[in-house]
């Protein structure tokens, strides 16, 4: 639909000037019509481009998308892509739009005014695009290094801001130091390098914590860094599990307890010195009548872990055959091997190879155990003998799980030997525990 009207002209100016002809306006008003496309604002808000650059089909190519939902069919969208910046924007329906016309004059007569309704009204959003595309910026910018990264900000804002962003990018530019300018530069980057290796050690001294710590969990039974109670510190069934410990058959020690211990010393050569020597001081408490049975079937099992502890590095052996060398069944030795030894790589016959670390274990595993029957504190001289441990190397074992000394009251034995296991355990988390045993 078009309309045509006629201005009513201003008395003023037609006192001024009568031979004026009258002003025309044309109003094309287009409705329900899908075939014909009304004028469309754009609006810059960042930075107005270059008109050479927005209205030249070789630098910016224009497209204009239209929603195809029934719902939606005012919803349009306008994208605009040259060789530096994206363009795009998405109309919203119904804001501002009935608040525009567009005016254009008659060329030739000069004295016509179309109007047309604005279609739509796109608030453009500009964005850079990739920097490997970007040659216009690229040449100026070296986006390399990554030091530069506020100096690139900075000239890209130079090049495409606002008004106001430009001067603020200009500003910063020039008030910019040079490294060569700071009389003591020198100072500030001993201070930095000085913050930096703090850092580098703290960071290593963390790493160095973490792997003792994990180093601990090879070689310990399971253990609680928490808990205040002495007997909740160690989970001795991680060692043996409970149902073993309480089918060991140990009547026959019993019975060797029984009378003074007469049939202990007869046997004497069934133990290890630390195992004899707390079975000897048993023999008061058994004669009183006091239950011990769990006590003594735990110093039968150590008296069995201190025979595989002596085993050589690589075992040849099957279980079956080493059951002649220990006093309990075979299901015990299987035990002991699973702990303390792995599978050798060898493509004859299984072999069983005791590491380093197994051994350290293995010893481990004894000592906490002797504090468990021990009530978790002891003299220790009969233990490291019977292992052959310097009795110094041995106190170093105990200092790693954080365990005290003290004298013992018998002046015959060497001072320090009464070690006592504290809660809550602190392992030794600053230097690695001695792993060569032999």
């Amino acid at each position: 639909m078009s309309s045509k009207t006629k201005s009513k002209p201003n008395t003023k100016d037609k006192n001024k000037d009568k031979s004026l002809p009258e002003l025309s306006i044309n109003y094309h008003q287009i409705k329900d019509s899908s075939d014909t496309l009304n004028p469309c604002l754009a609006v810059f808000p960042l930075n107005y481009p270059s008109l050479e650059v927005i209205n030249t089909p070789s630098e910016t190519q224009w497209k204009l998308g239209q929603n195809r939902d029934r719902k939606l069919s005012s919803d349009k969208s306008i994208l605009g892509i040259n060789s530096r910046i994206i363009y795009e924007s998405r109309n919203k329906p119904l804001q501002n739009r009935n608040q525009y016309v567009l005016g254009i004059l008659n060329r030739k007569t000069k004295r016509e005014l179309d109007l047309y309704d604005i279609e739509a009204i796109f608030n453009m959003n500009q964005k850079i695009r990739k920097i490997e595309q970007n040659k216009l910026i690229k040449e100026s910018i070296d986006l390399s290094e990554e030091d530069n990264i506020g100096v690139n900000k900075n000239d890209m804002m130079a090049q495409l801001g606002t008004a106001k962003a430009k001067r603020q990018a200009i500003s910063s530019q020039e008030n910019i130091v040079q490294e060569n300018n700071i009389s003591s530069i020198n100072i500030i980057k001993k201070v930095l390098q000085k913050k930096a290796e703090e850092n580098d050690k703290s960071k290593n001294k963390e790493e160095l914590e973490q792997n003792q710590l994990s180093f601990y969990k090879e070689i310990l039974p399971n253990f609680d860094l928490e808990t205040k109670d002495v007997k909740e510190i160690f989970e001795f069934n991680s060692v043996i599990p409970n149902e073993k410990v309480k089918n060991i058959d140990h009547k026959e020690v019993l019975k060797m307890l029984k009378k003074n211990g007469e049939g202990l010393e007869k046997n004497k050569n069934l133990f290890s010195d630390f195992v004899y020597q707390f079975l000897k001081s048993l023999v008061p408490k058994i004669n009183e009548g006091k239950n011990l049975s769990n006590k003594i079937k735990y110093s039968i099992y150590i008296n069995e872990l201190i025979k595989f502890y002596f085993l050589p590095k690589t075992i040849k052996e099957t279980p079956e055959k080493l059951k002649q060398k220990f006093t309990l069944d075979e299901e015990y030795i299987k035990i002991m091997m699973e702990q303390y030894t792995k599978i050798g790589a060898n493509a004859q016959r299984i072999t069983y190879i005791k590491t380093q670390n197994l051994i350290l274990k293995n010893i481990y595993h004894i000592i906490c155990l002797a504090f468990l029957i021990n009530w978790f504190e002891f003299d220790f001289t009969s233990l490291a003998n019977s292992l052959r441990i310097d009795h110094k190397k041995m106190m170093t074992y105990f200092r790693q799980i954080g365990c005290s000394f003290k004298n013992n009251e018998d002046k015959t034995k060497e001072k320090n030997t009464i070690v006592k296991l504290n809660a809550p355990l602190k392992l030794n988390l600053k230097q690695k525990s001695e792993k060569k045993i032999k």
